[in-house]
């Protein structure tokens, strides 16, 4: 994750750095005096250097450092990790490096993502995969501008849909990390709404036989989400609705698949596709915490299909990730 650090460093050396080898000090501190350890030429040279450690000879000496430099990193990353681990379970998600451009529009990326729902919106994205059994990072890519998105694979590829509609974006994504991971056949794959839609689980299961179960917003493609929506209100009364769920099945290009719609409060829902699991209530309920007339935390159970607690049991793995760094 440290794409944003090692390139921008080499175009961008924050001017405050020299004070780093004073020799001298005004105040009650101590001067740094980094030169007793490496003189400040050395660590320029180092800091120029530094970014072009994967970068094929022929980028040594470009003006601006492309995404191609960094690559040959990630590459290896996931190469390593795809031959150590075996992942059968992975969960989806995304991470941000966070990044400030002082003096340019990019800092010398070569491109920035701006996320406002982040704590750190602003920076380099990686999508990225966790086998869910560990908790290790599986895979990593590097989310670039919009034009080299476009290209990258599966982008625009005839579909299995029934109007053989090209591939979207955030589909070519899930199958990218699922090749990349080298998920095994037959197992699962699940991830947040950037990911979620039906055509994103008929192609998992029709090119990589992979099951999977996304929660689902924006992508509506083949989906009759408001209508499942309005079921829900209809058949449970408002605030009553806690712990109810309904569930509608379709098959589409020989991919079977349900909709569910699991109200887990009074006032709100989750909506989920998946290829796979039941919806039958799990035997360990949703705890949902609030604090009561007198100030005290407490909890109420509520009920859930076994195929959300699966999900939700999961979906913090790579969020876990994030806080740690």
């Amino acid at each position: 994750m440290c794409v944003t650090l090692v390139i921008a460093a080499s175009l961008e050396i924050e001017h405050g750095i020299d004070n780093l080898w004073n020799t001298t000090s005004d105040g009650f501190k101590a001067p740094s005096d980094y030169g007793q350890y490496i003189p400040i030429h050395y660590f320029r040279a180092f800091v120029c250097g530094f970014p072009h450690l994967w970068s094929p000879e022929e980028l040594w000496y470009s003006e601006h450092v492309p995404w191609e430099s960094f690559k040959p990193f990630v590459q290896s990353f996931n190469i390593k990790r795809r031959e150590l681990l075996k992942t059968v379970y992975m969960l989806m998600d995304e991470s941000m490096s966070a990044w400030r451009p002082k003096t340019s529009a990019t800092g010398g990326l070569p491109n920035v993502t701006y996320e406002p729902r982040k704590p750190k919106p602003l920076g380099t994205m990686f999508k990225n995969g966790v086998e869910a059994t560990t908790g290790i990072m599986v895979t990593q890519d590097i989310v670039e501008g919009s034009a080299s998105q476009q290209e990258k694979k599966y982008v625009g590829d005839i579909s299995s849909l029934p109007k053989k509609e090209p591939i979207m974006a955030h589909v070519a994504e899930t199958l990218r990390q699922c090749e990349s991971a080298n998920v095994a056949d037959g197992g699962w794959v699940g991830g947040d709404a950037w990911f979620g839609s039906i055509p994103c689980v008929v192609e998992l299961k029709n090119m990589k036989n992979i099951f999977s179960t996304f929660i689902i917003k924006q992508n509506v493609q083949y989906c009759p989400l408001d209508i499942i929506k309005r079921i829900l209100q209809t058949r449970n009364k408002k605030g009553h609705r806690s712990g109810r769920h309904v569930v509608m099945k379709a098959c589409i290009s020989g991919v079977d698949w349900f909709l569910l719609a699991y109200a887990w409060s009074n006032k709100r829902a989750a909506y989920m596709v998946s290829s796979c699991g039941t919806t039958v209530q799990h035997e360990i309920p949703y705890r949902t915490h609030f604090t009561d007339d007198f100030g005290n935390v407490t909890f109420k159970e509520i009920p859930r299909p076994s195929i959300a607690h699966f999900y939700f049991e999961l979906c913090p793995l790579i969020d876990n990730h994030n806080k740690d760094r």
